[in-house]
């Protein structure tokens, strides 16, 4: 993430005290002792074995019981071998931070800690999410108001129950010299106690604050003690387990809209998430064209009218949401980009549209074909020439634009019935 706040704590700003590790002083002597066993023995690991994420995940659970033991494996190795990288942090230049690349350099910043363990957490079949928020670390000033995310850290289910993590600030190594090394901040990011986390880390959907009393964005910017009395104000109204519970049943479009919609109500100076929030509409919108390959015959005519409004409403949420974005963010250029993909995904709808029915139509035997030729036609043709309208439409300096001519003048003239 790009920004100096997510790099680690280089001042210890808030002590220890309030962070728990609830499943970890509930064990018994013997439980303890082997949670120890799995901890130390997570913590160098033979190079052969660090060759992929399942090989790696493979032999950091081998002696691991249980899930607890499983991520503690997990922390404690990422922790140890994965590096800051502070020379991407220097630059403002990042590589990559996917899982795998982050395995192969041994470096990087809090997104790819967070992959890595969600990735290892996954391999291990233990619910991993990656949760994106605002954080108080090196650089924070007090006061100061948050209009992005800057951190990355890790919500983990364990015992049907979610825990926060944050591997990024228990890391105490970068790929610089060791005068650049950092303060060791041990425990006090694994399984933290939520009241306390969101004193330095508030997730930018409050769900995953996993509080009754979820902590408002203008009282994080302002001090600790405000955060910690708004938290023990008493138990608030606010079901997290019940909220997270519905959302983990949806599929994973449907959970990128919910959680940028949440994140721009939360934190409407976000204009971030705005933009994300049109991204996750965008992506649904083309996720649901693949239903077209789904629709055969007697239906086909209602199926795909019905498909056509459900994408069209997702292309018109996310040009709204694009639409937002003003001259002088920083996602300007790339909303105006998804603006005419919009208009030029909408075309490939129609002309999607046609060629399923021309498929149909050609599969056909010639009894079936005769008696179905004619409403096809119309229909094929129908489709077709919207297309056309709206392959027009993209604008001539549009990355899309020699794409949308060769539609018009090529493909949609080849295929027409």
């Amino acid at each position: 993430m790009k920004s100096i706040l997510c790099f680690l704590l280089a001042l210890v700003i808030f002590s220890s005290t309030g962070f728990s590790q609830e499943l970890v002083e509930e064990l018994s002597k013997s439980e303890k002792r082997h949670y120890q066993k799995v901890s130390t023995r997570s913590r160098y690991v033979p190079s052969g074995v660090t060759t992929s994420v399942p090989n790696l995940a493979t032999y950091l659970g081998r002696e691991a019981s249980t899930d607890l033991e499983r991520i503690r494996a997990i922390y404690v190795w990422v922790a140890n071998n994965i590096r800051y990288d502070m020379r991407a942090f220097r630059n403002d230049v990042y590589p990559a931070q996917d899982a795998h690349r982050v395995l192969a350099s041994r470096t990087a910043v809090c997104q790819g800690y967070s992959n890595l363990v969600s990735a290892l957490g996954k391999e291990m079949g233990i619910k991993t999410f990656v949760i994106s928020g605002y954080s108080k670390g090196y650089g924070y000033q007090k006061g100061q108001e948050f209009e992005v995310t800057d951190h990355a850290w890790n919500a983990v289910k364990l015992d049907g129950k979610w825990y926060l993590l944050d591997a990024t600030w228990a890391a105490t190594k970068t790929n610089l010299p060791l005068e650049y090394d950092l303060p060791p901040q041990g425990d006090r990011y694994f399984l933290a106690e939520p009241g306390t986390f969101v004193i330095d880390h508030l997730p930018a959907d409050p769900y995953w604050q996993l509080l009754t009393n979820p902590v408002p964005i203008e009282v994080f910017e302002r001090n600790s003690t405000a955060i910690t009395d708004y938290v023990n104000e008493g138990p608030g109204s606010f079901n997290y387990l019940d909220s997270l519970a519905r959302w983990e049943t949806d599929d994973s479009g449907s959970q990128e809209i919910l959680h940028y919609t949440r994140a721009t109500s939360f934190n409407p100076k976000n204009k971030k998430a705005k933009y994300q929030l049109g991204e996750a509409y965008f992506f649904k919108a083309l996720d649901s064209l693949e239903l077209i390959n789904e629709f055969m015959l007697p239906g086909i005519y209602d199926d795909l009218s019905h498909l056509e409004d459900r994408i069209f409403l997702l292309l018109e949420e996310a040009a709204f949401h694009f639409g937002g974005i003003m001259p002088g963010d920083v996602t300007y250029d790339y909303a105006r980009n998804y603006l005419e993909e919009v208009t030029y995904q909408k075309g490939i709808f129609k002309y999607e549209a046609g060629q399923r029915l021309m498929r149909i139509l050609i599969g056909m035997d010639d009894k079936s074909r005769k008696s179905h030729y004619p409403k096809f036609k119309s229909v094929i043709n129908r489709y077709y020439d919207e297309a056309t309208e709206y392959f027009a439409l993209v604008a001539t300096d549009s990355r899309y634009y020699d794409d949308a001519q060769e539609y018009i003048n090529r493909y949609i003239k080849d295929y027409r019935p």
